[in-house]
């Protein structure tokens, strides 16, 4: 994720980790900083290679928040990413278009 927060950043966005900015720890530690995060994001951009159940969570969080999600994804089968697919995530496996397409998303609002 260094690499794509870097990227963010040189594109001009603020950018919120919850693996860089909350950290590893218990439930109580992290959650609610976590979806704050979540909340407070213009959109949000996913890595879904090896998807873990926060990811999947916070893609869920913010599509209910009617948030743009842009879904990057090189080694995901079609049913892996079909809840994605279907609550209007921009799916995208090329690195640099999904980039792009989180700028775009962002600057929209």
């Amino acid at each position: 994720m260094v690499i794509e927060t870097a990227d963010l950043l040189a594109m001009g966005l603020d950018v919120f980790s919850p693996y860089h900015d909350v950290g590893i720890g218990s439930a109580e530690d992290v959650v609610e900083k976590d979806l704050e995060g979540v909340r407070d994001c213009d959109a949000l951009f996913a890595i879904g290679d090896g998807l873990d159940s926060g990811t999947i969570y916070e893609i869920g969080y913010a599509r209910a928040l009617n948030k743009p999600v842009v879904y990057y994804a090189e080694n995901e089968s079609d049913q892996d990413n079909k809840m994605m697919e279907g609550s209007g995530c921009r799916i995208t496996d090329d690195y640099v278009s999904a980039i792009y397409q989180t700028v775009w998303e962002a600057m929209v609002l």
